[in-house]
């Protein structure tokens, strides 16, 4: 009878049965089977490398030593769409195979031109397959499997020796044969599976064959809210080890009372399969090196005691004097060597690093090393655009670095054990980690696990994979149960199991808090932080997932971090999420992308049935890796260095440090002065100044230069904080934090002084036209539309259409979600387009001024107006002055009130006195300074999975769109504006269903804007996820009254600059 493994205590592996085979319920392994989720599988341990000595061993690294050999690469492969039809005896040595294709191990199969990939949020992917399966079924019609083969030889130096097979990850069941023998099976797809095979090989060529489910009764398990996709995803290794050999150890670190020095602590298993009695004389030692590879201690040689059948174990212990300590601010590690040794002589070594540390809460604080800390957090899924689940080391470093440079210091693994490989940066760069077990039941998290004892085993096995596998990391502080799962006895089980494990970390689970050490929400409001924040419970508070950055999204992130950082027991949260999940798809023939291939997500396969749309692209960044704009307000929000001013007058200041283990006498600080955006003076901070310890503040009192300010000038100033020296994740001048402050240094703008008379305008009229012309300059109306139809300098047209009224931008992810904006405020889309003109009426009011009234009626029940008074010029300069009057209070939000213009191909330069360089909003604009920018249009296109509203500056003082020779048009409102600049406008961009799918305009879309209800992102599914009121456009709010001004602009006319100063039409 074939045995199977449930234990879920580290116990060895029973024999191989002779075949694979239905077990006593009539059913396989992956079906219908949740107790059954190993076979032969080996008990689960840490993560490190065996090698013969420690050269090898210091190097970490399976390349350097001769015991190991990776089976990453071509395999054959043969894949089928149902369990039935799969190649019967394929693993066998006689079968066939010459004519499979081959596929890349690791690799997901669905990015190697196999079935599909399937992004669903909660529900199932099988939830409308005939028989819909039910817990614990898996799939039996539509269930790809993947049959794997490759050869492979074993040294001749191996002789003797233990050999394993170890696979990192595979999802989501598997069976492995050797040499056509079984050799195990294995579930939980992202932990590693490994398997003893001594007795199954030979000298020279073996054969290696793996058959894969898509589904097995455990992906009831595995509902997490990503693509589901299958194949051997992670790395592929053989090794060898002594019949004596390590199999686990298990690190800790304990500080004393003062948090100077520490007692190491390794706890060692060793296998045993010589058969015989233990020599007197085997031990085991340690040696620890620092960073520069100094042995600074050593762990004295200890004997073994029997541990169990097979199995020794020794505990090693050495007090360390003053070690320095590990924090994600100061990442200092120490290279800790074990030695077997079997009568003297080194049987083996490993090597492991260590970072002193000690995880604690106190008082409702979380504490690390006695000080308390705060995560400035993202969740992290694993996805590669072109692999699929198989992340790259290179791409995991790409990602680390746009963390640590953007200030997040923490990553909760959502929701699963990331790829080892993960853990390391983390140790070594400096990043605090909860590590989330596998295991989301989302969709029948009321059934399962709950207390069903007959996924007990299962949930159990999951915890002790991410435990043993994970427990040697510093980064590490915090073991999470799962994710969305629901309630029962069996979460109880895993944390009192990993209590009994590890007493050194926390626990964690936002579905059942009173089974875990901390308190844990999903998406809760600004205002339920401060509740919690206030009452001074006795228990750390974390916001497990928050701020759903879904398209364009992340608005009033401040009101968050102003509560954290105003409690103790509010320890930080982690925005959902870092990286948009997508997939690269190729383009259908005639498909809307024009024959380009673009970002794939839910139903975008056709077969993928049920899906949840784009609800994957939730990240910071997109699938690339390039960057959105939302993580310059994430960085801003997370930086741990604040200025708050006292009294901007006299220049005195509170400089608050946020970090914990860091004195801000480690970064370099500047003052700047700026008379509208040019740079007066620049100042040092001197050391002094900067010398504040952790978690303090002190007073800073800068010297302002004695200046008169001159008429209507804005002044401000400007810190800036960079690095003093270039660290493994930054260089020199790398700016981690900054803070502006328009000083209150305020003179009226001058009126103008007398000038040369403005020279005169003509009016001209027929039924349909009003024409005002100036000396180099012609304005045209069109008198049923009510709008400039024409404007143009020395002869060169500056308008391609409108500017009509406006009041509608393409809805976002969190418009959509969360109120349904082109339903629920659809009576504002395309009111501009259907207005109707009431009143048209001119007047030569002087010999240099024009005077144009229009009334319009706009289509709303009741309906609104929009009046406006044109004044034109003689020099060309105009003023439009704008009365908005929604029709009633009760009318719904308005997207936006603006003026919305077609400007002729080639004007593609701009440039603003306002927040940028990034796309910024009302309500997402502390990270974004007020300066003078200048960018090309296409530069203000945002790359959203799905084009949605993007590109807004705010805070405008003027702006200028020009063509390559200097014509164009500049703008600024009666008070501070907002603009968009694009080469699509709001309709053409919600028709498209993905960025390539658009069609370029040539001409530059151009939105002057009175009002723009902000982004939201509380969520992006229900009504808390809608902007905050305080920045949402609403009618009970009108009538709105301001004011544009326009100036054309032309080689030889006056500067443009000084105008935008000018109260007057100069």
């Amino acid at each position: 009878m074939l045995a199977w493994l449930w234990c879920v205590m580290p116990v060895l592996a029973a024999p191989a049965p002779p075949l694979f085979g239905n077990l006593p319920n009539g059913h396989p392994a992956w079906h219908n089977n949740p107790r059954v989720f190993a076979m032969n599988r080996e008990p689960a341990r840490a993560a490190f490398i065996h090698s013969p000595d420690e050269a090898a061993a210091l190097k970490r690294a399976a390349d350097a030593s001769p015991w190991y050999r990776s089976l990453n690469g071509p395999w054959k492969f043969h894949w089928v769409d149902e369990p039935s039809k799969r190649p019967a005896g394929f693993f066998r040595p006689d079968y066939d195979a010459s004519q499979w294709r081959e596929i890349r191990v690791p690799s997901s199969w669905q990015t190697e031109g196999y079935d599909y990939p399937h992004y669903v949020n909660i529900k199932y992917p099988w939830e409308r397959q005939t028989p819909r399966p039910v817990p614990p079924q898996a799939p039996t019609q539509y269930n790809p499997v993947g049959s794997y083969r490759r050869t492979f030889s074993i040294p001749a130096e191996w002789s003797g020796r233990e050999i394993f097979l170890s696979f990192q990850g595979v999802e989501s069941a598997f069976y492995v044969w050797v040499n056509g023998q079984p050799a195990g099976y294995g579930e939980d797809s992202f932990t590693p599976d490994e398997f003893n095979i001594t007795a199954l090989v030979k000298p020279g060529e073996n054969l290696l064959a793996v058959e894969v489910y898509r589904w097995c009764d455990g992906s009831w398990l595995e509902d997490q809210d990503f693509f589901r996709l299958a194949g051997i995803f992670r790395d592929v290794e053989l090794f060898a080890v002594p019949k004596l050999h390590f199999r686990d150890f298990f690190v800790t670190t304990d500080l004393d009372d003062r948090y100077l020095d520490a007692t190491l602590q390794v706890r060692v298993e060793v296998a045993d399969q010589t058969g015989l009695e233990r020599p007197p004389t085997l031990t085991v030692e340690g040696i620890l090196r620092d960073a520069a590879g100094v042995q600074i201690a050593s762990l004295a040689p200890t004997g073994l005691s029997a541990a169990g059948p097979r199995l020794w174990q020794a505990n090693l212990s050495q007090r360390i004097e003053k070690p320095r300590l590990w924090s994600a601010e100061a990442p200092h590690l120490y290279a800790l060597t074990l030695l077997l040794k079997e009568g003297g002589q080194l049987v083996e070594a490993v090597t492991t690093r260590v970072g002193f540390r000690e995880v604690a809460i106190k008082n409702g604080v979380l504490l690390l090393n006695g000080q308390p800390i705060k995560f400035k957090g993202v969740n992290r899924h694993e996805m590669h655009p072109d692999l699929g689940r198989s992340v790259t080391r290179e791409l995991m470093l790409d990602e680390l670095l746009i963390m640590k440079r953007h200030n997040i210091n923490a990553v909760r693994t959502s929701h699963y054990p990331n790829h080892p490989f993960w853990y390391d940066l983390c140790d070594e760069y400096g990043l605090y980690v909860i590590d989330e077990a596998n295991l989301e039941t989302h969709d029948v998290r009321d059934k399962v696990p709950g207390s069903l004892p007959e996924w007990t085993a299962a949930c159990l096995d999951r915890m002790t994979n991410l435990v043993e596998r994970d427990k040697n990391h510093p980064s590490v502080l915090i073991w999470s149960l799962g994710n969305e799962a629901g309630r029962g006895s069996n979460f109880k089980a895993m944390a009192d199991w990993a209590r009994r494990r590890d007493p050194t970390r926390p626990i964690h689970y936002e579905q059942m808090n009173e089974v875990a050490d901390i308190q844990s929400d999903m998406y809760a409001s600004a205002a339920r932080l401060e509740e919690w924040g206030r009452s001074g419970r006795q228990r750390p508070y974390v916001l497990c997932e928050y701020a759903h950055a879904m398209g364009n999204s992340v608005g009033a992130l401040f009101k968050y971090w102003d509560a954290i950082n105003q409690y103790s027991n509010l320890c930080g949260a982690f925005i959902w999420d870092f990286v948009d999940q997508s997939i690269r798809k190729p383009a259908d023939p005639g498909s809307k992308t024009g024959g380009k291939s673009f970002f794939g997500y839910g139903g975008d396969w056709g077969r993928d049935q049920p899906n949840d749309n784009n609800f994957c692209a939730n990240g910071l960044l997109s699938a690339d890796r390039s960057l959105q704009p939302e993580i310059r307000e994430v960085k801003k929000q997370y930086q741990n260095i604040e200025i708050k001013p006292r009294d901007l007058q006299k220049g005195e200041f509170d400089l608050i440090n946020r970090h914990s283990f860091t004195a801000l006498s480690e970064y370099a600080g500047v003052w700047r002065l700026l008379a509208d955006g040019h740079e007066l003076a620049q100042v040092e901070l001197p050391p002094t100044d900067l010398a504040v310890p952790p978690l303090n503040a002190r007073p800073l009192k800068i010297q302002l230069p004695d200046l008169q300010p001159e008429p209507g000038v804005e002044y401000w100033l400007n810190f800036s904080f960079t690095l003093k020296a270039p660290t493994a994740w930054a260089g020199k001048d790398h700016e981690v934090a900054f803070a502006q402050f328009k000083l209150p240094w305020n003179k009226p703008a001058a009126v103008p002084a007398a000038a040369d008379p403005l020279p005169p305008v003509s009016l001209r009229e027929t039924a349909d036209r009003a024409l005002v012309q100036g000396t180099d300059f012609q304005l045209e109306f069109d008198k049923k539309a009510g709008i400039p139809v024409s404007f143009k300098v020395q002869g060169v047209e500056l308008l391609a259409g409108g500017p009509i009224p406006n009041f509608w931008r393409a809805e976002t992810d969190n418009d959509h979600g969360c109120y349904k904006m082109r339903q629920t405020c659809g009576v504002w889309r395309e009111a501009g387009q259907q207005r109707r003109v009431r009143l048209f009426k001119t007047a030569l009011s002087s010999p240099q001024q024009v005077q144009v009234a229009v009334d319009f009626d706009l289509p709303t029940q009741p309906p609104s107006t929009w009046s406006q008074v044109w004044t034109v010029w003689g020099n060309g300069n105009l003023r439009v002055e704008n009365i908005v009057a929604p029709g009633a209070a009760k009318l719904p939000l308005m997207p936006e009130i603006s003026l919305l213009l077609l400007l002729p191909p080639g004007f593609e330069r701009v440039a603003w006195y306002g927040r940028g360089p990034e796309e910024n909003y009302c309500d997402r604009q502390t990270g974004y300074p007020v300066g003078i920018y200048g960018a090309s249009v296409d530069s203000f296109f945002t790359r959203y999975i799905r084009p949605q509203e993007m590109g807004m500056r705010t805070d405008i003082r003027w702006v200028s769109v020009t063509d390559a020779r200097g014509f164009g048009l500049m703008a600024r409102g009666d008070r501070l504006i907002q603009f968009n600049a694009l080469h699509h406008t709001p309709w053409e961009l919600e028709a498209a269903r993905h960025p390539e799918a658009l069609t370029k305009r040539a001409e530059t879309v151009l939105r002057l804007v009175h009002a723009h209800t902000g982004m939201g992102g509380d969520d992006s599914w229900s009504k808390q996820g809608m902007p905050h009121k305080e920045f949402q456009v609403l009618p009970k709010d009108g009538p709105f009254r301001f004011t544009f001004y326009l100036a054309p602009l032309a080689p030889g006319r006056p500067d443009p600059l000084v105008w935008s100063k000018s109260p007057g039409p100069e």
